[in-house]
């Protein structure tokens, strides 16, 4: 990719240089195209990226910002055997020639990313998300004397989460104690934030909070195949609608 910062953003401040740190590469396994993760790579000062990737294998690419979290996503991509596929940026102009430069990802070896399906990570919301959120979210000392939230309910859930966007979901903005909605979200975040767990509670470790917003950013998938109302990263012909 010659540079994320080629966008088809009508305001392109909005994401400025140093803005993307990191590329995450998803795989999608059909037939339901579960999420499993090929691996994240840092972005160049210039924006560009340079991958190695499994062939005949479908994948998205998702630009992370500085906290983890999924700025854009890209719709499934696949290339074959020896194929060399390119992009001038991150939902360019279709009709846009990029600028003659040499792009600094080019002066290195592509980034292999093409450790054996075994091998690939995924976050499972049963083993990896629920004993994080009954351990550290939905207690009594987060919520006082009210009952503790029944976090691993899917109708729960919907009310916290944006499945495929962590950055709009009110559990990311309890977890940061802010709101990390973008310019180009148009979201309105609420008047005041808290940061969850409160001081005095054990905070989140680094890992734990990364894995949660993977698990969202992901598409937020429940166990069994469960999809949260409103998930964007339902496969074609799913029932209630497609990508």
């Amino acid at each position: 990719c010659l540079s994320v910062y080629t966008t088809d953003l009508p305001n392109r401040e909005w994401m400025p240089p140093g803005t993307v740190k990191r590329v995450r590469v998803i795989e999608g396994i059909p037939p339901r195209m579960d999420s499993r993760l090929l691996g994240e790579v840092n972005v160049e000062e210039d924006g560009s990226f340079n991958l190695q990737l499994p062939a005949n294998t479908p994948f998205r690419l998702q630009t992370l910002d500085a906290d983890g979290l999924a700025l854009r996503t890209s719709a499934w991509i696949w290339v074959r055997n020896r194929e060399s596929r390119g992009c001038i940026g991150c939902h360019e102009d279709g009709e846009l020639s990029p600028e003659n430069r040499l792009a600094k990802a080019l002066l290195r070896p592509s980034i292999p990313l093409t450790l054996a399906p075994l091998r690939r990570r995924t976050v499972d919301f049963t083993r990896d998300v629920q004993p994080v959120l009954a351990r550290k979210c939905s207690n009594r000392a987060c919520h006082g004397d009210a009952a503790p939230l029944r976090l691993d309910d899917p109708a729960t859930l919907a009310k916290y989460v944006r499945p495929g966007k962590a950055r709009l979901s009110p559990l990311a903005w309890s977890l940061f104690g802010r709101s990390t909605a973008r310019p180009w979200d148009g979201a309105a975040p609420p008047v005041k934030i808290h940061k969850m767990p409160p001081e005095g509670s054990t905070p989140l470790t680094e890992l734990e909070r990364r894995t949660i917003l993977e698990w969202i950013d992901l598409g937020a998938r429940l166990p069994a195949g469960g999809i949260l109302a409103g998930n964007e990263h339902r496969p074609r012909g799913a029932a209630g609608g497609s990508q």
